[in-house]
């Protein structure tokens, strides 16, 4: 027991250090396993296109929308998006939902809206609409 107490005087920081780390990993695999937001890839995306109708929701601007946006996607402004407008897209709730960006990161605090409103099949397009270019798979374009 003494060797152990030194052990941990003598190395304090590094042990310090490791339990962070080890508190992080923690808390990181607990809001994942809690949040059921989950990131896709772009095979995933076309298997749930062709498998489960779902649909996908392009949350850049509209600008960025009209000039490449994947078939049959719908714009969402997410400036104008409030929790009465959820009411809107209710028509959707049963089906997967997949959020779309430009890479993926604008689409996960919309998700977490989407959720609060109910919505339970939430994906987002791990990349986005990078990802999907990347992988030369269908746009239209302007």
């Amino acid at each position: 027991m003494k060797d152990f107490m030194n052990f941990i005087n003598n190395h304090f920081l590094f042990i310090l250090i490791w339990l962070l780390i080890l508190f992080y990993i923690l808390i990181v695999f607990f809001i994942n396993l809690f949040n059921k937001i989950l990131f896709v890839n772009c095979n995933k995306v076309v298997y749930l296109l062709n498998k489960h109708d779902a649909v996908i929701f392009d949350v850049r601007s509209f600008d960025e929308y009209v000039l490449e946006h994947f078939p049959q996607s719908i714009h969402i402004n997410i400036n104008d998006l409030n929790d009465n407008n959820f009411n809107i897209l209710r028509k959707h709730q049963s089906k997967p939902i997949i959020l779309v960006c430009n890479t993926g990161s604008l689409s996960f605090n919309l998700a977490k809206r989407f959720k609060k409103n109910g919505f339970l099949n939430i994906y987002i397009l791990d990349g986005g609409i990078s990802a999907w270019k990347n992988e030369n798979l269908p746009l239209i374009n302007r």
